[in-house]
């Protein structure tokens, strides 16, 4: 029974896999990097055009 279960080729064990999950961690860590920055940018500016403080949900809308 070792012998079969050992054979069979994990999926999670090719590299070709990890490459792939660490490719799409690291996109969505710069894309929420960006986002983040807009935000902030965002909430700074038009609340110092407007003189009063934008949410956060508004900020990720723009």
């Amino acid at each position: 029974v070792k012998r079969i279960v050992h054979s069979i080729p994990s999926v999670f064990r090719k590299p070709g896999k990890t490459r792939n999950a660490s490719h799409i961690l690291w996109f969505v860590g710069i894309l929420l990097f960006f986002v983040g920055g807009h935000m902030l940018a965002y909430r700074h500016l038009m609340g110092q055009e407007r003189g009063d403080p934008v949410s956060w949900v508004e900020s990720f809308y723009w």
